[in-house]
């Protein structure tokens, strides 16, 4: 991505000014108190920074800066381009568009931070965080130090997946016996129950039914007595009277026949009516003890939704599920030993890669520094220390060794891996690593010292040095790429302790050590877009030529913005844009104008004396614009 646009409307003394910088390098320059610092200003508004109502132009309602980036391979294609948007109102607050659509000002700056990176007095830089520098190193020795990265990342992905099965085998066999006791009883609570589904739903009703016995008694006793033949008014002795009385009938009317069959059938029917209710009568009378049961029952059902689901189905789901995992555990001793095995083994073997990647970049460290103080004294600044610190970090919650192991069998680190360390300054403790992580001791899983054909006092050495982990916190996982941190430092003057390269107290001096990174760091940095407002500031003829190369050197990889009071820096761009101030109707306003042929000659005149008329100084400027 490059800056390909940049619109300004009634932001402070602009009144309107479109600005299109180079794809290299593009200076602006202007006389003292012109605005300069204006533009840059606007830029850093629309990336993020912060920004106030005070920054609106007098009698405007609001301010408006947009920005274009464009990708300069897209040729023309501006859809895979980023629009940037900011409204700064009269009356308090702002409004952020990120490709047309509202969004919340961190977000803007998130954008604004990938995209540009502006180094002034008083920018805090990407480049500045400590954060960054290791993947500045990286990036530096990329070639080298990818497939060291690559195997250890490997070895990591392993890791965390043995490390997960270990923990869901729990820590140690106690640990697993404990597990399993619990889950064997809830599996036989459930198994002894008998529990089948539907079963609640039956035992409910049935306790209804025999919770109105009585009454039900005695309506099956008055039902059976209208349904009977013991009665003369009975259903059944009227259904037999009519039957006989139809029996004539029927012998000369096939309709009277089929009614008197289906009062014969009704007969029958209602002759199985008065049996069932008979028989269901006789069990009620059997069954008189047969609620406490029911309610015993359903107390029972009840207790196991309380602990195990909400219904049948729950509950030997859960039963289910119990059985799969006692199974598993049960199964699990042989996969715990061969798991904490290779953690061990793992945990050896990312101390070696990890220590592989210490010594590479320590290595790459030296090369960096080296080529970085080369552009220091190129800048002026011969007495200048720079160096990069590549140290290990401890992970959280790990013990350094008690004693060091005697031999590697048993999946501690051997002697000769713990040599390697300490060759590239690594100590088992700097990743954090003891073989006590995930809880693992000899003992677990049935394995003995002699199982690896270790002697006793061996494995009782290992015993005592593995125990003081019994108790305390989980091994933290191995950081990404490696266990190191890296930070540049930096000494400006001779005697002085180096420093972290924040704290460099010189705006210029921060700028020329900026610079030199950026010569040796261009083609790997990811910011498309780098500002310096004002590098120049106070340094020499030499140096600043020196600073001109570089910029042009730094533009070869990425676009180049350069706020100069220098006529070399500006001869040496590609755009070069003026800022001036005007009085029209009695209102001050800043120019940004594009300089071409006569009229950048001119302003590389003033720069050079103060006075572009002068012959000798024109004549000096077009060989400085001519690279003379």
């Amino acid at each position: 991505m490059i800056l390909s646009r940049v619109e300004i409307s009634d932001f402070a003394l602009i009144e309107h000014a479109s600005f299109y910088p180079g794809s290299g390098l593009t200076v602006i320059s202007g006389e003292t108190g012109a605005g300069k610092s204006i533009l840059i200003d606007a830029i850093g508004a629309l990336t993020g920074e912060r920004t106030s109502k005070d920054f609106v132009r007098t009698g405007a309602d609001k301010a408006v800066l947009e920005a274009v980036f464009l990708d300069p391979k897209a040729e023309g294609d501006d859809s895979e381009g980023v629009f940037l948007e900011r409204v700064i109102n009269a009356q308090g607050g702002t409004e952020c568009r990120l490709d047309g659509h509202l969004v919340r000002l961190f977000e803007l700056k998130q954008t604004g931070e990938q995209l540009v990176s502006i180094h002034g007095q008083q920018d805090s830089q990407i480049i500045f965080r400590e954060k960054e520098h290791l993947d500045l190193l990286d990036a530096y020795g990329r070639e080298e130090i990818s497939p060291l990265l690559s195997a250890y990342e490997d070895l990591r992905a392993r890791w965390k997946t043995v490390k997960k099965s270990l923990a869901g085998l729990g820590k140690d066999p106690q640990e697993r016996e404990r597990r399993l006791e619990i889950l064997r009883f809830h599996y036989d609570e459930i198994e002894a129950a008998g529990l089948h589904k539907g079963e609640e739903e039956e035992l409910k009703q049935r306790a209804k039914v025999l919770g109105a016995r009585e009454r039900i008694l005695r309506d099956l006793d008055a039902a059976h007595q209208i349904l009977g033949q013991d009665d003369e008014d009975s259903v059944g002795t009227l259904l037999e009277k009519t039957l006989e009385i139809l029996e004539f009938s029927s012998r000369y009317s096939q309709k009277i026949r089929a009614s008197q069959e289906s009062l014969q059938q009704l007969t029958a029917n209602l002759a199985g009516i008065r049996s069932d209710l008979q028989d269901f009568s006789r069990r009620l009378d059997i069954d008189a003890s047969e609620l406490p049961l029911v309610q015993e029952r359903l107390d029972l059902i009840n207790e196991l939704k309380r602990k195990y689901g909400s219904g049948e189905e729950e509950i030997l789901a859960f039963q289910a599920e119990t059985g799969q995992e006692i199974k598993r555990l049960e199964s699990g001793e042989a996969d715990f030993r061969v798991l904490s095995r290779e953690l061990l083994e793992l945990n050896e073997k990312l101390a070696d890669a990890a220590a592989k990647i210490h010594a590479k970049r320590s290595e790459l460290a030296k090369k960096l520094d080296k080529d970085i103080s080369a552009e220091l004294i190129d800048l002026d600044m011969p007495n200048v220390k720079f160096e990069t610190i590549v140290k290990t970090q401890t992970v959280a919650g790990l013990q350094p060794f008690a004693e060091k192991p005697q031999q590697s069998d048993a999946g501690l680190l051997s002697s000769d891996a713990e040599s390697r360390l300490s060759d590239a300054g690594f100590r088992p403790s700097d990743a954090g690593f003891r073989p006590s992580d995930a809880g693992f001791r000899p003992s677990d899983a049935g394995f003995r010292p002699s199982d690896a054909g270790a002697q006793p006092n061996d494995g009782a050495q290992s015993e005592t040095m593995l125990q003081q982990r019994k108790k305390g916190s989980q091994q933290s996982d191995w950081p990404k790429n490696g266990t190191d941190t890296v930070a540049f430092m930096i000494s400006p003057n001779i005697g002085e302790p180096l420093k972290p390269l924040a704290q460099i107290a010189s705006s210029g001096e921060a700028s020329r050590v900026l610079l030199a990174i950026k010569t040796v760091l261009a083609a790997v940095d990811k910011i498309p877009v780098l500002i310096f407002d004002e590098i120049d500031a106070g340094i020499s003829g030499k140096t600043t030529g020196s600073i001109a190369r570089k910029l042009r050197s730094i533009a070869e990889s990425c676009q180049v913005l350069c706020v100069t009071h220098s006529a070399q820096i500006a001869a040496s761009a590609g755009k070069h844009y003026l800022i001036s101030k005007k009085v029209q109707s009695g209102r001050t306003s800043t120019d940004l104008v594009l300089l071409e042929g006569e009229r950048r000659v001119d302003e590389i005149a003033r720069l050079l004396s103060g006075q572009p008329e002068d012959k000798v100084t024109r004549e000096l400027a077009r060989q400085l614009l001519s690279g003379g």
